[in-house]
């Protein structure tokens, strides 16, 4: 991996280096991690910060020399060197680019520019907005009626897969500011407003049920979602009710299908 050479720094009395951002570091890794605020009563994204204090060069920690790198870095690229998996699959990539853009945003005061890179064909790369991105990776996957019923044979698993995807949407627009109020309205109207995939989750996995609508409420609340109505607001609420209630009444030894 790269290092990054940052200029002379004095740490102490005793040493002066050459600070270097490292990759993979010494300490102990930390990224942003979901749920990113579970039961936050804050209406707003401030309160998504990624640890700034594990910066660190030859084993010696240097969070100034870390925070003085991420003031100067204008773009977050994300590179992917195939097609088997998308941004909203897995949280490394929200937790990754995301993190990142948050920590130079809180550090800043402004978004820098994200992009995703494109090298799963070597011979043409392409890099596109991350936006752009998000966009192509929601129309394809995310509410495409083909992954719909493919996922719905998984049973429970299925479900879950569904709800991380709605995890992973919000988290990437929480921490780097990326996705469009129509695609929260769209996974609403995919995932919970849609009577089939919606008694299809409440029977295999309420607990999935639950956390969506849950989810797309707190996206309206941190500002995240501003155009959802107060007719689908209520639609949610009444959702994530009514999951929690058929939740608490599964008894305890209760198995969930397969």
């Amino acid at each position: 991996m790269a290092k990054l050479d940052l200029g002379e720094k004095e740490l102490d009395d005793n040493l002066s280096v050459k600070p270097k951002l490292d990759s993979p570091t010494p300490f102990p890794s930390e990224t942003l991690k979901t749920p990113l605020t579970p039961n936050s009563p804050l209406k707003t994204t401030q309160n998504i910060t990624p640890p700034l204090n594990k910066g660190g060069l030859g084993g010696v920690a240097a969070p100034e020399a870390f925070e003085q790198r991420l003031k100067n870095i204008q773009i977050v690229l994300h590179n992917q060197d195939n097609r088997e998996h998308d941004l909203l699959d897995s949280d490394d990539y929200y937790q990754f680019q995301g993190g990142m853009t948050v920590a130079i945003r809180a550090l800043t005061g402004k978004n820098p520019q994200t992009y995703f890179g494109d090298n799963s064909i070597p011979e043409n790369p392409r890099v596109r907005h991350l936006k752009e991105e998000i966009a192509k990776v929601y129309r394809s996957r995310v509410i495409n009626p083909k992954w719909i019923a493919g996922v719905m044979r998984h049973g429970y698993k299925g479900a879950f897969e569904m709800a991380a995807t709605v995890d992973y949407l919000f988290a990437y627009d929480a921490t780097a500011n990326c996705v469009e109020d129509y695609m929260y309205q769209g996974v609403a109207e995919a995932y919970l407003f849609d009577s089939k995939v919606q008694k299809f989750i409440q029977e295999k996995n309420p607990w999935a049920l639950r956390d969506m609508a849950e989810r797309l409420l707190e996206a309206n609340q941190r500002n995240l979602w501003q155009s959802a109505s107060t007719e689908t607001l209520e639609e949610l609420r009444l959702i994530a009710l009514q999951a929690e209630g058929v939740v608490e009444g599964k008894s305890s030894g209760f198995l969930p299908k397969t």
